[in-house]
C-alpha cells in the first residue's frame, strides 16, 4: 500500500474518533442534557465516610522493628458528591507527623473505582479499587513514587461492622521484586463521626 494511502486511511479513522468530541453549536440546555448523570455506584464509597481514629504498625525492608502509628482521618464528599476526599493525620513515630489525602471516583468507562493517593513524605500513587460485596472488601492497587524509586501499592480495606475497618497495605518496588514497606491496622469510627452530606 502506498505511504499516502495509508495516511489518508489513518486521517479519517482519527477523523471519525474525534467527530463525536468535536465541537457543536447548542445552548444552555443542550449543554446541560449533555453533562453526565452522577453515577450510583459512587453511594458505595459512603461507608468510608465520616471521621475515623487510626491505629496501626508499619514495617519497613531492613528496619529492625516495626513502627506503630497513630491518626485520624476525615473522609467527606466533594464536587456534588463525585468524589469522596480524604484528609489524614499521622503520627509515624520516629518519622515525625505526616499528612495524607486520598481522593476515590468512579470510571464510568471501565466500570471501576478511581483512587489516588498523596502525603507529606512526598509520595504519590493512583489506580484502581474494587469492592467484594461477598467480603464487604475493597481491593486497591496503584502504582506511583515514593521518595526514592516507583512503587506499586496493594491494598484492602475490610468492612468488620458500620464504624470498623481493618486494612492492609503493602509496597513494592516497580518490578516486585522488593518488598518496601508492610502495613496494617484498624480504623474505628471517632465519636459523632458519622458521615454528613455536603
Amino acid at each position: 500500500m502506498r505511504p499516502l494511502c495509508r495516511y489518508a486511511i489513518a486521517l479519517s479513522i482519527v477523523v471519525s474518533m474525534l467527530s463525536g468530541c468535536a465541537p457543536h453549536e447548542f445552548d444552555i440546555e443542550q449543554l446541560k442534557e449533555r453533562l453526565p448523570p452522577r453515577a450510583a455506584e459512587l453511594d458505595r464509597l459512603d461507608m468510608l465516610a465520616g471521621r475515623w481514629e487510626t491505629e496501626g504498625t508499619v514495617r519497613f525492608i531492613g528496619a529492625k522493628d516495626p513502627i506503630t502509628t497513630r491518626g485520624t482521618s476525615e473522609a467527606q464528599w466533594e464536587c456534588d458528591r463525585r468524589f469522596l476526599v480524604d484528609r489524614s493525620s499521622y503520627d509515624m513515630g520516629p518519622l515525625g507527623p505526616m499528612g495524607g489525602i486520598s481522593v476515590w471516583g468512579w470510571d464510568p468507562q471501565r466500570r471501576r473505582y478511581l483512587m489516588s493517593w498523596f502525603d507529606g513524605f512526598g509520595e504519590s500513587a493512583s489506580g484502581w479499587a474494587r469492592f467484594d460485596e461477598s467480603t464487604r472488601t475493597w481491593r486497591i492497587e496503584t502504582r506511583g513514587r515514593s521518595t526514592l524509586c516507583h512503587v506499586v501499592n496493594h491494598g484492602t480495606i475490610r468492612m468488620i461492622d458500620d464504624d470498623t475497618l481493618e486494612w492492609t497495605w503493602t509496597q513494592w518496588d516497580a518490578w516486585h521484586i522488593l518488598k518496601y514497606a508492610e502495613m496494617k491496622g484498624a480504623s474505628r469510627r471517632a465519636p459523632g463521626g458519622a458521615a454528613t452530606s455536603p
